[in-house]
């Protein structure tokens, strides 16, 4: 859709990933200004940090192994602290001025497998033509193999920017970009710019951080070569603790990070 920008609020920077059920409260408090400052359209999504993370991994979702016994208690669980986490989100993007309606993506997506086979951005849209903004969240859905799987806020932003044509996307993280470490010379370079060709290649360079239960860095740019092909021009991967930048960013601004081309 024209001029609308689709923004990841990474759970590593809106929560404490080190300690359970805790929030980054100046921090998501500045972002959500920082989104109403800019004066853009955008959708919000976010990811679980430390309210979804932990419960994943102690149901095994990371590997995708749902027993029947525990999807009760799994889900009720999950569904209750991604809530939780919504709901104080939702209220920072309120008292900043922004006229949000929070969508539980279990009431549109389906998978199979891990992997997103139905999608349906219907209420999504209306709610973008009501002058609202819709905000998503990583959730537990309806797996026709597994019964349950999650749908993290990185597999959401990219069936969002597909299914609504979003030409621009911006994941607000806790780090300042991609990195390459160079263990010859001791040292790590950001990746300031990249193709989406590219990324494929750089995926088996990426060091993967095993205690995230959604895939981490090289589950997001997985998720990202989804995007060849699509109306997406770019997407960009910023460090939210960085006061100022998400503005910029969203203003389209040259801020420091990693600016993937598609």
């Amino acid at each position: 859709m024209k001029d609308i920008i689709a923004v990841k609020l990474g759970g590593s920077i809106i929560t404490n990933k080190r300690k359970p059920w805790s929030v980054n409260k100046e921090v998501l408090e500045r972002l959500c200004s920082e989104l109403a400052e800019s004066g853009k359209r955008v959708i919000v999504i976010h990811g679980g940090g430390s309210f979804g993370h932990p419960l994943a991994i102690k149901y095994q979702l990371a590997e995708k192994i749902v027993k029947g016994k525990e999807w009760s208690g799994m889900v009720h669980e999950v569904r209750k602290a991604m809530l939780i986490l919504n709901d104080i989100v939702v209220k920072a993007l309120e008292n900043a001025g922004i006229n949000v309606f929070s969508l539980q993506p279990s009431s549109f997506v389906v998978m199979d497998k891990g992997e997103v086979t139905y999608f349906d951005v219907t209420v999504i849209k209306r709610v973008l033509e009501m002058g609202l903004t819709p905000v998503l969240f990583g959730d537990v859905v309806l797996d026709v193999s597994y019964g349950f799987s999650i749908i993290s806020g990185d597999k959401i932003l990219v069936n969002v920017v597909r299914d609504l044509n979003i030409k621009r996307a911006i994941f607000v993280t806790d780090v300042d970009g991609i990195f390459l470490y160079k263990e010859d010379e001791r040292r790590r370079i950001l990746i300031d710019n990249i193709s989406i060709d590219e990324l494929r290649d750089l995926v088996k360079l990426l060091r993967q951080e095993p205690s995230d239960a959604t895939g981490g860095i090289i589950g997001k740019l997985q998720s990202l070569m989804l995007l060849k092909g699509t109306s997406c021009k770019e997407v960009l991967i910023i460090n939210g603790g960085v006061p100022d930048l998400l503005r910029k960013a969203l203003i389209g601004e040259s801020v420091k990070g990693t600016r993937i081309i598609i």
